[in-house]
């Protein structure tokens, strides 16, 4: 179980090039995450003022946000249940290191409201590396539809979650 309170720090830098960040994070379950850039490269058209999940679903509802959620980075949280991840995106389709989910990535780095996500996708799978590499490379890896689980199911093949978000304003 995660504990509601402040669990952590997050920082963004920015630059005409690029941006990059840190979160540093502790009380997590042990496992494997992914990271992500949730990137509003025109907040000033988000929803009511502001940019959230309305903006985004079904990708995009409101387009002139220009939002991209892009793969930032992964990594695996083990006996301590702290986390450190750190990632660096530049401008462009090119500069992302992994999957974009929709959108541009990023256009705007000076003027992006940008929303990182720290995503839970179970036990670490170091019997299989492909697996573990989907893990902390896919949104999707290794994750089951809430309410798929069977009773026999192997309690591994739990739904995957965010326990953990940070909303950096341009």
């Amino acid at each position: 179980m995660i504990n509601p309170q402040a669990r952590g720090s997050s920082y963004l830098v920015r630059t005409v090039e690029n941006v990059s960040k840190n979160i540093d994070t502790t009380d997590f379950p042990i496992g494997v995450y992914s990271v992500w850039w949730v990137i509003f490269n025109n907040s000033a058209a988000c929803s009511n003022g502001e940019c959230g999940e309305n903006d985004m679903l079904p990708p995009p509802s409101t387009p002139e946000a220009e939002v991209s959620p892009v793969r930032a980075t992964g990594g695996i949280v083990g006996p301590d249940r702290g986390g450190q991840f750190s990632a660096r995106l530049g401008v462009g389709k090119d500069a992302a290191p992994g999957q974009i989910i929709f959108g541009d990535a990023l256009t705007n780095p000076i003027g992006a409201e940008i929303h990182m996500i720290v995503r839970y996708h179970g036990p670490d799978r170091w019997d299989d590396p492909e697996a573990l590499l989907s893990q902390m490379g896919t949104f999707q890896g290794y994750c089951t539809p809430a309410g798929s689980l069977d009773a026999g199911t192997d309690e591994s093949a739990l739904s995957c979650f965010e326990p953990q978000a940070a909303m950096q304003m341009p």
